[in-house]
């Protein structure tokens, strides 16, 4: 039997409000938290940590999400809700999780309740219909927009 690791201060956050924690520090949480992370698929890529630094609309239409992304205009969108993004996303390696993971699903839960406290009107994106772009876009109390990104395969 594999001794448990009692220690789960790293994936503990308080409950405090989205405006504690500026955009570089969300970010740099972010890539810790997503570090190892990959969406399964009929390919699986990896999980990573996106950033818009201009200033958007407090609610972004699909064409907001195409220019933002440098996407083509006649590329669908769709969007879903934050469980549907994290379903699929899992730590392929058992090595790459954080020293004081116990499981890749402390992982991945500790990643969402990070998303849902510190982004603002938190969005799922799909782009494309066979090679999928999923964006996970919030805002950060500074207005910029910030967030995960991964590819997903469809046939």
């Amino acid at each position: 039997m594999v001794p448990r690791n009692n220690n789960k201060d790293f994936f503990k956050f308080k409950l405090e409000s989205s405006h504690s924690l500026p955009a570089a520090e969300v970010i740099t949480k972010l890539q810790e938290l997503t570090k190892g992370l990959f969406y399964l698929s009929e390919a699986d890529y990896p999980v990573e940590v996106v950033h818009y630094p201009v200033p958007t609309p407090e609610l972004l239409t699909e064409k907001d999400v195409l220019a933002l992304t440098g996407s083509s205009g006649n590329q669908p969108v769709a969007t879903t809700d934050v469980a549907s993004f994290f379903r699929n996303v899992t730590v392929t390696n058992p090595q790459n999780l954080p020293a004081k993971a116990e499981s890749a699903s402390d992982v991945i839960t500790s990643l969402r309740t990070f998303c849902e406290q510190h982004l603002q009107n938190t969005k799922v994106y799909l782009l494309g219909s066979r090679t999928i772009l999923a964006l996970l876009l919030g805002k950060t109390p500074e207005g910029q927009l910030l967030g995960l990104k991964t590819t997903i395969i469809q046939t």
